[in-house]
């Protein structure tokens, strides 16, 4: 058929049994219009939409099919199609009006807006990812809607009507007052209107958008989410323990939530008033309350705030440190110094041991007592309940007497007593045990024996060949300058040979051995009688080692490098400073590594150790 006329054409019969029409080869002007009639059996009709105009295809008969087919241009195939149970859209934007024969219609796919005239019981999207707008004519409107497969959104006009929805993900309603119900989890937005909107049992974002809409989740832990002016006047029938409400417009740190009964007062600028207040209808909601975590309001069951203990590790004593220990009834977040207030003393080097327990060190001021105060509300809980406050009041002993025993020029006994003490040898050969407490020993001139005893106490031999033993706690042992007997006792002690060649025992603890003296093979190289790669470490003083960097300090030790240490009988590259022979328990140090320099000997130690670079620290 080939002419141009403003009057309808009409092709009857479309069923050869599958007929295919270019309605474009017919030249119908821009006011006339295409008609295509099938016949009173079932037809599959192919039409290609004539462009810029209507075309009205009618299957009479059915079941019948229609496939739309693009004409490649950039306008819209605007298509009327009745008595059709089958419609597929082409590759191109095809707008079409449906009467439909039957109860039910199947839309597999390319149609992107779809205006539906007449009662359905079922619309299905079939196959694939859909995206399509659905619109009522005369106000009718299916009552069931199956995406089918694929990942679907569907965007309705004015439905006005109760509508049961399964298999599309994202459901956009129109302006009118709608009903949803969607059977499968589904991201809704209700758009304006009063609308009734109820989830499918699994995860559901509902959104009513404008308007005062009621809300159900269906089961499933739910979202609810909107802008503040959204949410305003909406019921939630069925919030849930640790279900949320999200206000898109809430301000992160600053929004407060108030449950009063059934009703969530939110402010969502936290400004009381500075933008409006918003009231959601909590209606079964069960007993809870409310915890805010940015823009997102979630219910907990959970009524009790979570709480704390303060202890002290032992009695207190004026001046001494202590520790102490922040023990929570739960995980807490949030807490730190700020949160203490302290009388009669300074609290630091607060640390997070667990979830629920922090520690610290505690340094009362003066005698009689101390006191400290963890403030209500200045930690929360995982879920952002703010957590109770509490309090310690202890006694505060006043610090035990600072004694000096001195001895003589002859050979002296002294014994120190059950608190600190400082004790002095003088010359001769002395015998000084220090007792209890945290004590110093200077041995002065003579070869004295030196004993910690009880506490963390500091043994100086001074001149003289000594013997020091540590005795319990974690103490400090310096050998000076001749051939010294060191030995550390329990506790981790740090062993100080100095000068000459000495002989040091660790014994139990993890101990160090410091090297601070220049070494030579013959006066001053130190016998290690008991290293234990697991548990001792050695320090080397860089003023003396010098190839080995400036970084480390007594206070802040640095591991040595690994390029610096080797195994072996000698260097084998140029910075090879450090060397332990395997084969006969020898340490050295090598200056210049593989160079002409010869190494020194510095200590004696066990054979066969597996020794690497991690046991030296530069100080």
């Amino acid at each position: 058929m080939v002419g141009r006329t403003s009057t309808p054409i009409t092709v009857v019969n479309a069923n050869i049994p599958v007929l295919s029409i270019d309605a474009g080869g017919l030249f119908v002007s821009a006011t006339g219009t295409l008609s295509v009639e099938g016949t009173a059996v079932g037809d599959v009709m192919k039409i290609t939409p004539a462009s810029g105009f209507p075309t009205q295809v009618r299957g009479l008969g059915g079941p019948n099919s229609l496939v739309i087919i693009d004409d490649g241009d950039a306008i819209a195939n605007e298509v009327y199609a009745r008595d059709f149970s089958t419609l597929t859209g082409s590759a191109g934007v095809d707008v079409v009006s449906v009467s439909p024969s039957g109860s039910s219609l199947t839309v597999t796919g390319g149609v992107e807006t779809l205006n539906l005239n007449g009662l359905l019981s079922d619309v299905v999207l079939g196959v694939g990812d859909d995206t399509i707008t659905i619109n009522s004519i005369s106000g009718s409107m299916a009552y069931r809607l199956d995406g089918g497969t694929g990942l679907n959104r569907v965007t309705f006009g004015d439905l006005d009507i109760n509508h049961r929805i399964r298999n599309v993900e994202f459901v956009i309603a129109g302006a009118g007052n709608d009903g949803i119900r969607v059977e499968t989890e589904a991201d809704v937005f209700g758009g304006a209107g009063t609308d009734s909107i109820t989830g499918s049992t699994g995860k559901d974002t509902l959104n009513g958008g404008a308007g005062s809409d009621t809300l159900a989740g269906g089961g499933g832990q739910d979202l609810f989410r909107g802008t503040a002016s959204e949410l305003s006047g909406d019921t939630i029938t069925d919030l849930a323990v640790n279900e949320s409400i999200l206000v898109v417009d809430g301000i992160t740190g600053a929004m407060t939530a108030l449950l009063v009964g059934n009703r969530l007062l939110i402010d969502p600028d936290g400004m009381s008033g500075a933008a409006p207040m918003v009231e959601v209808n909590l209606d079964n909601a069960p007993a809870g309350r409310v915890g805010i975590s940015g823009q997102t309001i979630t219910l907990h069951a959970d009524m009790t705030p979570p709480s704390v203990t303060i202890a002290a590790s032992a009695p207190l004593v004026a001046g001494q440190p202590s520790a102490l220990t922040f023990t929570f009834s739960e995980a807490v977040q949030g807490f730190s110094l700020a949160d203490v207030t302290v009388v009669n003393g300074s609290l630091s080097s607060l640390t997070r041991v667990n979830a629920k327990t922090y520690a610290a060190t505690f340094v009362p001021a003066g005698a009689g007592s101390a006191g400290l105060l963890v403030a209500a509300g200045s930690y929360e809980d995982m879920t952002n309940f703010a957590g109770a406050g509490a309090s310690l009041v202890v006694d505060v002993s006043p610090p035990p007497p600072v004694l000096t025993q001195t001895g003589s020029a002859a050979a002296d006994r002294v014994i120190g007593a059950a608190w600190t003490e400082t004790l002095f040898g003088l010359d001769g050969h002395d015998t000084i045990s220090a007792g209890e407490g945290q004590d110093t020993i200077w041995g002065g001139a003579g070869g004295d024996a030196l004993t910690g005893d009880l506490g963390d106490d500091v043994l100086w031999g001074e001149a003289g060949s000594d013997t020091i033993d540590g005795g319990w706690g974690d103490d400090l042992l310096s050998g000076a300058t001749e051939k010294d007997r060191l030995y550390g006792g329990l506790g981790n002690d740090t062993l100080w040979g100095g000068a000459g060649s000495d002989t040091l025992r660790g014994d139990d603890g993890k101990d160090v051995f410091v090297f601070d003296t220049k070494p030579n093979k013959s006066t001053n190289r130190d016998v290690i009688v008991d290293f234990a790669v697991k548990d001792d470490s050695i320090w080397l003083d860089n003023v003396i080692f010098a190839k080995l960097g400036k970084l480390g300090t007594e206070a802040k030790p640095a591991l040595l490098k690994k390029d610096f240490f080797t195994i072996g009988s000698k260097a084998k590259d140029k910075n090879d400073y450090v060397i332990y022979d395997k084969a006969k328990g020898v340490l050295l140090y090598d200056a210049d590594g593989s160079g002409k320099g010869k190494a020194v000997e510095f200590a004696t130690l066990s054979k066969g150790l597996a020794m690497t670079y991690k046991d030296f620290f530069v100080i």
